[in-house]
């Protein structure tokens, strides 16, 4: 990653160059929220992750638990799809930390009815990752994302915003708005 890659993220991570509201939005509310502004299940998730090993993968998954919590409290999201190879404790706790009447599936079969999707790596084939995602409403978060899927998902995107990292990323289905992209740490 380059110079200038690294200053656009920084900028979009801040909020600068972000002009759509809901972009907007989703920095300022979920990837990077205010300083002293806490949600009430980040104690769940604190409880968690202090249970386990304090290094470098722990603490970038404490990070991602939390955005994951914030992500799924402001889209309001009823059901998500968690595959059964991604089921860790942190993200359970953010899951239940934002609703506790969250529905939880593990069934391949059950993930079109969801509303979110969790993934990691190569887990979901990304054609079936691409008709998820053409659904209005739907939203992915993933993390390991294999090289090159991020741009596909994008295409595939009929309306909506992506949230893009090296290696993860944010994509959320919303009727009525153009397709933006924005390179950001996550």
């Amino acid at each position: 990653m380059n110079l200038i890659d690294r200053y656009r993220r920084w900028r979009h991570g801040h909020g600068y160059g972000v002009h759509s509201p809901f972009a907007y939005f989703m920095v300022k509310e979920v990837v990077r929220p205010d300083k002293g502004y806490d949600y009430y299940g980040y104690a769940q998730i604190e409880d968690v992750c202090n249970a386990m090993p304090c290094n470098r993968a722990n603490r970038k998954r404490h990070r991602q638990a939390r955005t994951l919590l914030r992500l799924v409290a402001r889209l309001g999201i009823r059901s998500t799809y968690l595959p059964k190879a991604d089921i860790d404790a942190p993200y359970i706790a953010a899951l239940k930390g934002a609703d506790s009447r969250i529905e939880l599936h593990c069934a391949m079969a059950d993930m079109d009815q969801c509303d979110l999707v969790l993934s990691s790596g190569d887990y979901i084939p990304l054609q079936r990752l691409c008709e998820f995602i053409s659904g209005p409403g739907k939203a992915l978060a993933m993390r390991q994302v294999p090289q090159g899927w991020a741009d596909t998902l994008f295409e595939s995107l009929p309306q909506g915003l992506m949230l893009h990292d090296t290696d993860s990323l944010i994509i959320v289905n919303r009727a009525e708005m153009q397709k933006l992209s924005y390179s950001i740490k996550l």
